[in-house]
């Protein structure tokens, strides 16, 4: 987890770095908005791809990370469910412990694009 704390931090920092020189923020400083005022409307316009980030990593190091942990420590679940349908060779629990994960990513993408709802209006629906 701490891990996927530093590259979030990370690419925030890149991401912000590069909303610095546009125009909106020349504007803001000309005007005399203060550094949390700037902070703010630059952290606004980097949101997307944050959550982007956010999303895709937290999804899949979460789910690794269960599926590792019940099989280091042999707790039943989802994991030992997984690996013994493989190890049994059987198609239909094999198809259904991969569906899952896939309704779960569909599901994070679907709250991915309410979040860049929420946080720009300017996205359209099509």
């Amino acid at each position: 987890m701490t891990n996927l704390l530093a590259v979030q931090i990370r690419y925030t920092r890149s991401t912000s770095l590069e909303y610095v020189p546009a125009e909106f923020v020349k504007t803001l400083h000309s005007n005399g908005a203060s550094a949390c005022d700037v902070g703010r409307h630059v952290l606004r316009n980097a949101a997307l791809p944050l959550v982007s980030l956010f999303f895709a990593e937290t999804a899949t190091i979460l789910f690794i990370t269960i599926l590792v942990v019940e099989m280091v420590f042999g707790l039943p679940g989802f994991g030992t469910l997984t690996f013994n349908a493989i190890k049994a060779r059987d198609p239909g629990l094999i198809l259904a412990t991969t569906m899952i994960p896939i309704f779960i990513g569909l599901a994070g993408n679907l709250i991915q694009d309410i979040a860049y709802a929420v946080l720009d209006p300017r996205v359209g629906y099509e």
